[in-house]
């Protein structure tokens, strides 16, 4: 978060709810996630904005996404459209279904702290 200096001019931004409230970080720490997203520059006119909660991801926080889908909205006057769901696809992924969450939690750390590290030196 502290590299990202914000949005540019007909960027799509994509948030995934886990940013700020990923299971395995501290609850206490959602809202100051929260505000230094909220500090970058945000003002560029956007061609979309998505944001997705993933129950099996995140703190059971939904009344605090609910707020801030709906300050997101406020911000760049724009309308909240919310999707539904296909049968199915809130099911736990059979891998979460019998790796221990421990062990499957250890092991997403280890993925998306190598995915980060390959972005930052140019690899995708």
């Amino acid at each position: 978060m502290q590299d990202w200096q914000g949005v540019s001019e007909g960027d799509f931004l994509d948030i995934d709810w886990d940013t700020f409230a990923d299971s395995s970080l501290p609850e206490d720490e959602i809202e100051s996630r929260v505000e230094a997203f909220l500090a970058k520059h945000l003002d560029a006119p956007l061609s979309g904005i998505s944001v997705c909660f993933s129950p099996h991801h995140s703190h059971p926080t939904r009344e605090r996404y609910d707020r801030f889908v709906e300050s997101l909205a406020e911000r760049f006057s724009a309308e909240i459209e919310t999707r539904v769901y296909q049968q199915g696809s809130n099911e736990l992924p059979w891998r979460m279904k019998v790796i221990p969450k421990p062990i499957y939690d250890g092991l997403q750390t280890i993925y998306h702290g190598g995915r980060l590290r390959l972005k930052r030196c140019g690899i995708q």
